[in-house]
């Protein structure tokens, strides 16, 4: 009976450490329960860039806390929008003259009564009738986009046909103006809301357009706060100048601005001086008004073993920080890692605030499943070239402009002295309230094993312990004293070149002496005797 006990006993204990050593795939550091949204497109029509379309409106979602799905619409399974429980539908148009839809996605969208948003153009009958609203089609047309709310305006790209909302009753919300260059054509409404229906007809993932397309999008679904960016630096590497780092953080500083520094790092050869001197100048960017997020690695060959592995290099990445007491306040990715169902707990679980910047050119999945991870706080990475280059309207750095999620404006790194100085200029001149993440609002965890890293109200916790960062003061540049190498050759050459130097004196002296006499025995062989 006692055996029959204890093999009873050995088998319940194995089950459940079985059970315990099972990986978790959702992290505390996520959101659960938040509202999904499917975002249907048609295509990613890269040949014109479209995929950066898909890119940004995931990111402003996923910042608003929204769970975002998204599937091209010839992949859809019948059924899908009532079995998920949606609570909207974006449907986004990239390729209009291929006409890529299916009938059963269109059925399963005009029966859905949640809330419905059209980008793009070729609106289907069933999302006009939601929408309620008469559609007028104008032609070769280009637009200037007017802000009323930021009192800044763009020029838009010619546009060879559009349909734009000409009459909408005073219960419908609109969003920015389209003012034709042709005097004789109509102002119409840039974007409108009506009821559980809403219609953007363009959008550039940049610019003015996509700053009131966003406004439009966050009031849609019940968000009507406003966030002030944080500036954030990218691009650093323990690679880079320690020098300018250490410059950029105190001309930052000393100009009042708030920042935010996102670098990659290492796990190997973290003993090594030149690792020390960069933590060390992470410690500086901590007291002077900086944070730090943590950048993801780059993955160049996904393979099977790639979850473990990155997984492993992350805690490592982060322990080792937190040992020279360096806290990362958040993790920064492109947008693709977070819509990988490997990439995500592996890389992302760690921290509740993400920054999401946008896509490169080539992404390397290593299992896309494209349901974007929800954090407490997710940054929308907006580079700051997108606010600054507007030709023919207005300079939005020079704009007072308050955002409609969570959005981080980033720079990249200087190089040089000239480039840094030029970051500090455009950065001073801008007219933009920037998010001070010492002043309240903002707090940061970032959690691994048994090693817990909060930040609040200017403050670093170590497992809740106030942690102060120690001061780093960097070493003084001096020039080196030459040296004169030193040995048993170097009196030899010395005193070979003292006798060379004689030599060639005694030689010259004999020379000239034999030219005089030459040159008087020469003349007398001519003199008459």
């Amino acid at each position: 009976m006692k055996k029959r006990f204890g093999a009873i006993l050995l088998l319940t204990l194995t089950f459940f450490g079985l059970l315990s050593s099972v990986p978790v795939t959702v992290s505390a550091s996520q959101v659960s329960h938040a509202p999904r949204v499917l975002l249907a497109y048609d295509s990613e029509n890269r040949a014109k860039g479209d995929q950066a379309k898909i890119d940004a409106v995931q990111r402003l979602l996923t910042s608003l806390n929204l769970e975002v799905h998204t599937i091209r619409i010839d992949q859809y399974h019948t059924g899908d929008i009532k079995r998920l429980r949606f609570k909207a539908v974006i449907t986004m148009v990239n390729w209009s003259q291929a006409k890529l839809t299916t009938s059963h996605f269109a059925h399963d969208r005009a029966a859905f009564t949640g809330l419905k948003l059209h980008i793009g153009p070729s609106m289907a009958k069933d999302e006009r009738q939601s929408l309620g609203l008469a559609l007028r089609p104008r032609y070769h047309q280009q637009y200037w986009l007017s802000d009323h709310t930021s009192s800044a305006r763009q020029l838009l790209s010619f546009s060879e046909s559009l349909a734009v909302t000409a009459q909408t009753p005073a219960t419908v919300k609109t969003f920015g103006t389209l003012v034709p260059q042709s005097q004789n054509a109509q102002k119409v409404p840039y974007g409108v809301i009506n009821e559980n229906s809403a219609y953007l007809p363009y959008l550039t993932p940049n610019g003015l357009s996509f700053v009131v397309a966003s406004r439009l999008i966050a009031r849609f679904f019940g968000h009507t706060a406003t966030y002030a960016p944080l500036l954030t630096i990218t691009d650093v590497t323990p690679f880079r100048n320690m020098d300018l780092l250490h410059k950029l953080a105190t001309d930052l500083e000393n100009n009042g601005i708030p920042f935010a520094i996102s670098t990659t790092s290492i796990s190997v050869n973290t003993d090594l001086p030149a690792y020390k001197r960069f933590t060390s100048e992470l410690q500086w960017v901590e007291n002077h008004g900086g944070v730090i997020f943590l950048r993801t690695p780059v993955v160049y060959y996904p393979k099977a073993s790639t979850q473990s592995e990155l997984t492993q290099l992350m805690q490592t990445q982060i322990r080792r920080l937190i040992a020279r007491q360096v806290f990362p306040v958040g993790m920064s990715t492109p947008n693709y890692w977070n819509q990988d169902l490997v990439y995500r707990p592996a890389a992302l679980s760690y921290s509740n605030n993400v920054i999401l910047t946008g896509n490169p050119s080539e992404t390397k999945n290593a299992d896309a499943d494209n349901t974007a991870g929800v954090y407490k706080r997710t940054f929308y990475g907006l580079k700051e070239q997108s606010l600054e280059t507007v030709h023919n309207g207005t300079n939005l750095a020079q704009t007072n402009l308050s955002f409609s999620s969570p959005t981080a404006i980033t720079m990249t790194m200087p190089d040089s002295q000239k480039d840094l100085t030029g970051l500090v200029k455009r950065v001073s001149a801008a007219k933009v309230s920037w998010l001070d993440p010492s002043a309240g609002k903002f707090s940061g965890t970032t959690t691994v094993a048994n090693q817990r890293a909060h930040y609040r109200n200017g403050n670093y916790y170590l497992n809740g312990r106030l942690t102060v960062v120690p001061t780093y003061n960097p070493p003084k540049q001096t020039k080196p004293t030459p040296v004169t190498p030193t040995g048993a050759l170097n009196t030899f050459f010395s005193v070979d070149g003292v006798f060379l130097f004689f030599f060639m004196i005694v030689s010259l002296i004999v020379l000239l002496a034999f030219y005089i006499v030459g040159r008087q025995v020469y003349w007398r062989m001519f003199k008459k005797k």
